[in-house]
């Protein structure tokens, strides 16, 4: 029997009989007018049609319905209602596509033909699926952009075809069909491609990128070098969304780049090198994410009235990271301890996040923070402890550790603390949960002491069997748990990496929450 959610959920319908034959035909047309069948495409002869031996049914067998070619009332005829949308509306489907599939519309009709060569172009070349025949996959491209007539939206090829095919690249964006490209993405790796020879030096970023720059919205640049002359000539003055990575880029270069961007809004530097600093001054951006290279030793928040995240992907313990000025900032992390390579101080305002993730400070001036995400060498909660001082407005934590080595005990240390801490906190993650002593008696502090919480989730690669689980509500004594209305989960989860492997494209840090991953699994 199938389930009430099943039951009521819609089931799509591509067609709808309707009893009204005049109004059906105000759509498709009569279809003895038109000489086409009720989809469309032209009528052939068979069984029933015209010239058939097959006799007509008499009157009064079709229960209810009109018998007889002609149209009248108590007649039900097919409306296609995918046929009958504008041109403008199918384009864009077509647009929204895999590129294989969006060129095989073709194969419908003349209409569809006309619709594919007009509609907005998406080429993606991770949808090709030509493994290590690039010579192939060049000679497809070359054909899309020639039978192309419509805007281009999004080209996105591998960046390793900057090596092995550089003048292909900027043929292509040289072609009219990109002429009003909106997204670029010469990703670093896209599968599929096997014959790509990398060489020691990376190629620099091809010339014709300035000549689609101009209407660029999304932009992601990978695996070349991007010399002065060409960032001085780069201007995105509509790009919201900027992603280098693996690139080699200097830090006058990477700063005339994003001086050229008045209304970038997400930007995101991974394991690029060639810069020692980095300066954020700008009114605009909103998510700023860094995975740094062993070079890059300051990351200087001067001026970001609307930032909101600052995730930091991967860190070495010689970056010293200033905020100045960023009144919105409600979201960072991760912050890692010494044993992990963590940042060796971070300030914000006057409280300081010292290596080993130690706070000291004046004030509890961060209290624009309400998402935080640590990860620890060696689990403490007393680290944790002085974080909910210094951070009074925190409503979720992510947490994660390598080790679990101390007891974690709290009952009589922190007595007297958990009745005076005015604990906000409403969503606690546990990431590389292990069921572990020590990891469920910090995980108790919170269950026995947020009085606010709403949900607790416990992700984990050992985590699915049902012993386990009745075990741990034992271990965190979820019936005295403070706040009654709590939930508590348990997850697989294969995003559990500190490197936050779940977060692929810039696109990613629009999220409100960019450390929640959704490829976890509920036990």
């Amino acid at each position: 029997m199938e389930s009430e959610a099943a039951a009521a959920a819609p089931r799509p319908k591509k067609m709808r009989l309707v009893e009204d034959p005049e109004a059906a035909g105000e759509i498709n047309g009569p279809p003895a007018e038109r000489g086409t069948d009720a989809l469309g495409g032209p009528r052939t002869r068979g069984r029933g049609a015209r010239g058939s031996r097959r006799q007509q049914p008499a009157a009064g067998r079709g229960r209810g319905r009109r018998a007889g070619p002609g149209p009248g009332p108590g007649r039900r005829v097919a409306v296609d209602y995918i046929r009958s949308l504008p041109d403008e509306l199918l384009g864009e489907i077509i647009s929204l596509l895999p590129t294989m599939d969006a060129g095989r519309t073709q194969t419908l009709d003349r209409r569809w033909s006309r619709l594919w060569r007009s509609a907005p172009l998406n080429v993606d070349l991770d949808h090709l699926h030509m493994p290590g025949d690039a010579d192939a996959l060049c000679g497809a491209v070359n054909r899309i952009l020639a039978a192309h007539e419509g805007p281009g939206r999004r080209f996105r090829v591998p960046a390793q075809l900057l090596h092995y095919r550089p003048g292909a690249i900027d043929a292509w964006l040289n072609s009219p069909a990109l002429a009003n490209l909106e997204e670029l993405d010469l990703r670093h790796f896209i599968r599929g491609i096997e014959e790509i020879v990398v060489e020691a030096l990376p190629p620099e970023l091809p010339l014709a990128v300035c000549r689609v720059s101009a209407r660029l919205r999304v932009a992601t640049l990978s695996q070349c070098d991007i010399p002065d002359a060409i960032a001085g000539a780069l201007r995105f003055p509509v790009l919201k969304k900027l992603a280098i990575s693996y690139a080699t880029i200097s830090e006058l270069a990477l700063h005339t780049l994003l001086a050229g961007c008045p209304v970038l809004e997400g930007l995101l530097l991974d394991l690029c090198f060639g810069f020692g600093s980095i300066f954020i001054n700008s009114a605009t951006i909103r998510s700023f994410a860094l995975s740094c290279s062993p070079f890059t030793t300051a990351l200087v928040v001067e001026n970001g009235p609307l930032l909101e995240r600052i995730v930091f992907l991967h860190v070495h313990s010689h970056l010293k990271v200033w905020v100045i000025a960023a009144p919105k900032l409600g979201t960072l992390g991760y912050l890692y301890d010494a044993g992990h390579g963590g940042a060796a101080v971070i300030e914000l305002g006057t409280t300081v996040i010292h290596q080993g993730l130690h706070v000291t400070g004046v004030l509890p001036a961060v209290s624009t923070i309400k998402t935080l995400a640590m990860d620890f060498y060696n689990l403490s909660l007393d680290r944790v402890v002085d974080f909910l001082k210094y951070f009074p407005c925190l409503e979720k934590l992510y947490v994660q550790a390598c080790y679990s080595r101390g007891s974690n005990l709290w009952r009589r240390k922190y007595r007297k603390l958990a009745r005076s801490l005015d604990m906000r906190l409403k969503t606690l993650v546990f990431l590389n949960y292990k069921g572990t002593r020590s990891q469920a008696n910090f995980a108790s502090f919170f269950v026995m002491n947020a009085r606010m919480l709403e949900i607790m989730r416990f992700e984990g690669p050992g985590i699915g069997c049902k012993k386990f689980v009745s075990r741990q509500c034992d271990l965190l004594q979820l019936d005295k748990r403070a706040s009654r209305g709590a939930h508590f989960y348990f997850t697989t989860s294969i995003c559990s990496s500190p490197y936050l492997s779940h977060i692929e494209h810039v696109h990613d840090l629009s999220k409100t929450d960019p450390f929640q991953c959704t490829c976890m699994r509920r036990v």
